[in-house]
């Protein structure tokens, strides 16, 4: 098992604070779940997480940033991922799950 945690996950809609991802050693998705405690081979990273089916390619930031919502409700329990995270963006718009003119964002794969 594979769990990324950070301080925001945006997914299905939703913005979640302080959870983790879980994917199996496939990439397959396992859910979401509340970050309560120091959990066993979990990485924390700075910024916001996004799950999106691995059959998307070339994800740049502004379209992560921008289309979140879409590429995240085709993602559900079983679907191979990749995870993205996305760092530059004020913590406010986090909480929103909204990007109000980024200009130093930055996209990277886990």
């Amino acid at each position: 098992m594979k769990r990324y945690a950070a301080h925001f996950v945006w997914y299905a809609n939703e913005v979640y604070r302080m959870h983790y991802l879980e994917l199996d050693d496939d990439g397959c998705f396992h859910g979401i779940f509340t970050l309560e405690e120091e959990i066993a081979n979990t990485t924390f990273h700075d910024g916001i997480l996004i799950p999106v089916l691995s059959s998307v390619k070339d994800l740049d930031f502004h379209a992560a940033v921008s289309g979140w919502r879409d590429l995240t409700a085709h993602v559900v329990v079983g679907s191979h991922v990749n995870v993205y995270r996305l760092v530059g963006i004020p913590l406010a718009s986090a909480k929103l799950g909204t990007d109000y003119g980024c200009g130093y964002g930055h996209i990277e794969r886990l």
